[in-house]
């Protein structure tokens, strides 16, 4: 599925063996779920310094009662040989400045005094290493799309002058608001909404995307490079919703940097090669209920200090998916996701069913869940889009807390190798997977999930380290302040 050809995204089947169960969709759709009613409890609320005790006795909860340092080294055993592809350093755009505005003509200079008024006018005029300043108001407009590419050094920028100040308002029907096919483009400090004008479609598509970056070749064993890559996502507020966008950001480039968005749908990466989905919050999900993912053969996934607020039932953050397997990084296997990591980040279950994932994996190879929070779910395995399940899973320094159910959903028979469950803290559930060396206690968390004196998961996780595809490594010994984890907790810090 190179390039932004149009095509129908027919892999529903997306979050699905959760417990037996297909994670919700606004379509009508065979892979539809049971509605459930939601309620938020915005970790922003959570005031001053309280035990897990409080925050379980809180209204959003339902006000139930809450009733050895080891080593473990993810191995790496990806069999595929070319030499590892190291990720360009990325760069702020240095060249040339153009502005544009509202009150703006495209037949302008494009300076500060004489703007541009469309931002697709800016992308198409853009070279490598130059920037468009998008000062206040709002642009309706259909799907921006680009004429040239960056280079890793001098990036095309497009860029808000003031924070969410300049609004995309777009009316790009069911195509991407933007629809970047060039590489090294960063777009930043956006707001990107959908227009009342604007004539979408009730049929599912991956095309209907806020924004969405495009591979011209399509990565396989023998050819494991995208095409274009280096697509940056910075500061953007996504509040299109799945009632109007079927994706919020989704990348299909290797070495995508996602970070320090807003984003009221879902974040996706699919077949690409170190890209990092880091510093978002994100609400609401897709329309098959996933919030942050990775699929389709993904490779060298980093996610971390992200805050997801599941407002709607699905996955918070799922490694893996149900790619259809013509798509997939090696159709002989299917493998949904490579060597891949998520630490450091916070999922919120505000649904009132605490049967939902909070962390889920997906016909996973190599592939960990270590150092995050889960309050109000489950961790859950499941199988890849070729049926396939997951070799060597791991979930390891996490702490979760229940609201008296099971800890995990959709778990035996889905993984094969070694499954790796140490040093988790579950609290307040009444069925917890075996673990060799437990941390059991109230993990008595702060407001802003730091460990409070006494907290039975200070200096009692496990060291990790985390494997990469191809020989390379995922470093996750800093915590979320960024400092070294010299003595290993758990949870973020």
């Amino acid at each position: 599925m190179s390039g932004p050809q149009s095509f129908l995204k027919l892999s529903g089947w997306f979050l699905g063996m959760h417990r037996g169960k297909h994670i919700g969709s606004r379509h009508s759709s065979p892979f539809e779920l049971e509605s459930l009613e939601a309620r938020v409890l915005l970790s922003a609320d959570l005031g001053g310094a309280m035990s897990v005790a409080d925050i379980l006795s809180s209204s959003a909860f339902g006000g139930q009662p809450p009733v050895v340092q080891n080593t473990v080294q993810i191995p790496d055993t990806s069999y595929i040989a070319p030499a590892p592809i190291t990720a360009p350093t990325p760069s702020q755009s240095t060249g040339q400045v153009y502005y544009v505005s509202p009150g703006g003509s495209d037949g302008n200079a494009g300076t500060a005094s004489a703007p541009w008024r469309s931002i697709q006018a800016a992308a198409q005029h853009l070279q490598a290493g130059e920037t468009a300043v998008l000062m206040d108001g709002t642009y309706e407009e259909g799907s921006i799309v680009f004429a040239n590419s960056g280079t890793a050094v001098n990036p095309i920028t497009i860029k808000a002058q003031n924070k969410w100040g300049a609004v995309l308002s777009s009316i790009s029907g069911a195509r991407p608001a933007i629809s970047i096919d060039k590489s090294y483009i960063t777009i930043e400090d956006l707001r990107i909404s959908v227009s009342p004008n604007n004539s979408g479609s009730t049929t599912y598509s991956s095309l209907n995307a806020s924004v969405r970056a495009w591979n011209t070749l399509d990565p396989s064993v023998s050819n494991p490079s995208t095409g274009t890559q280096g697509f940056t996502a910075r500061g953007l507020l996504v509040d299109a919703t799945s009632a109007s966008r079927d994706t919020g950001i989704k990348t299909n480039q290797d070495f995508s940097v996602i970070e320090n968005c807003v984003v009221h749908n879902e974040i996706e990466t699919v077949n690409t090669n170190g890209t990092i989905i880091r510093n978002n919050t994100v609400y609401d999900g897709g329309p098959y209920g996933t919030y942050i993912l990775g699929k389709g053969g993904t490779r060298n996934l980093e996610i971390y200090n992200n805050v997801v607020h599941m407002t709607r039932p699905g996955a918070g953050i799922l490694l893996g998916g149900a790619t259809g397997i013509q798509w997939a990084f090696d159709p002989s296997t299917g493998v949904e996701i490579y060597n891949s990591v998520a630490y450091n980040n916070v999922v919120l279950n505000e649904t009132g069913d605490s049967s939902q994932g909070l962390f889920g994996i997906r016909g996973a190879q190599d592939s960990a869940f270590v150092n995050n929070i889960g309050v109000g779910g489950q961790l859950f395995l499941g199988l890849g889009g070729a049926s396939n399940g997951n070799t060597n899973p791991v979930f390891q320094n996490n702490i979760l807390v229940g609201t008296g159910g099971s800890a995990t959903g959709g778990w035996n028979g889905y993984w094969s190798g070694s499954l790796t469950v140490d040093h988790n803290n579950f609290y307040n559930y009444g069925s917890a997977p075996w673990q060799a060396n437990p941390i059991v206690g109230d993990p008595l968390l702060t407001a802003d999930w730091h460990l409070q004196p006494g907290s039975p998961a200070l200096g009692t996780a496990g060291w990790v380290s985390v494997a990469g595809f191809n020989s390379s490594n995922l470093d996750v010994s800093l915590n979320k302040d960024g400092v070294s984890r010299t003595i290993w907790n758990a949870g973020i810090y």
